[in-house]
């Protein structure tokens, strides 16, 4: 039973690691295109939402980014 604790235990710093990474790469990313003068269109950004029971939604200068359940590439 131990062993199995420290899988989930495991799994859950791991998603946080992920959610804090995606975050923290969202800013970077529209500070590094502000500064080369690029906008970032937040109507074509949105974010996957998996099943988890995160509460801190990624925001992009302030303003949360949309929320959905699949997403299509073209």
């Amino acid at each position: 039973m131990q062993l199995d604790d420290l899988n989930f235990t495991g799994d859950l710093a791991a998603l946080s690691h992920t959610c804090q990474h995606m975050r923290m790469k969202t800013t970077g990313e529209a500070a590094a295109s502000e500064s080369v003068y690029l906008n970032i269109n937040r109507g074509r950004i949105k974010i996957v939402k998996y099943n988890t029971e995160n509460t801190d939604a990624i925001k992009l200068d302030g303003e949360t980014l949309e929320e959905v359940i699949t997403l299509s590439l073209l």
